[in-house]
């Protein structure tokens, strides 16, 4: 076996994630591992939606999504937000319409229409907005901050985080906490 950089047509359209390879006999496959952020909070979705996700709970669909052979998941459930964070084998978009559609299951109504859905980057970007309380309701809310972490260490502690989602969440927890030192 062989060690190679990915091709550029694949490494390029990646943001965020691994290309992960395999080498057999005369054929490479590229696995392209993609982050997706998929929920609904305050600004996107009506309060009575919220809370029937709030009714299946962060460990209900952690589990849930896990049984159905997600990488790794976190899940951030608080009073104004309900977001997905998963790492997959697929296309973004394939990734974010299986999430909307659990989430449209479990919701006990439809909600895509009022989902908000980031892939790669941009979902890295939105959860540092997220842990650093720029996306709160209550601009610069310190709380937020602790149930980024409460949602990271349950995950952990439930075995659906990876690579990827280990270092993601403790870089958010990180800038969160930079964020609060700097801004007061």
């Amino acid at each position: 076996m062989f060690r190679r950089t990915a091709p550029r047509s694949i490494s390029t359209h990646l943001s965020i994630g691994e290309v992960i390879w395999k080498v057999t006999g005369l054929y490479r496959i590229y696995l392209a591992v993609t982050l997706v952020a998929v929920g609904l909070n305050h600004q996107t979705c009506p309060l009575a939606a919220r809370e029937r996700l709030a009714a299946l709970g962060a460990a209900s669909a952690r589990e849930a999504l896990a049984a159905r052979g997600w990488r790794e998941v976190v899940v951030l459930a608080t009073c104004n937000r309900f977001e997905v964070y998963a790492v997959g084998l697929a296309a973004p978009e394939e990734l974010e319409r299986s999430l909307a559609a659990f989430l449209d299951a479990h919701a006990g109504g439809p909600v895509s229409q009022h989902l908000t859905r980031f892939a790669g980057a941009e979902a890295a970007r939105h959860l540092f907005a997220v842990s650093s309380g720029l996306d709160s309701l209550v601009l610069g809310e310190s709380e937020i901050l602790g149930q980024v972490k409460t949602a990271y260490e349950a995950a952990l502690e439930s075995g659906t985080t990876g690579k990827l989602t280990n270092v993601l969440f403790q870089r958010a927890l990180f800038v969160g906490k930079a964020v609060r030192g700097r801004t007061g």
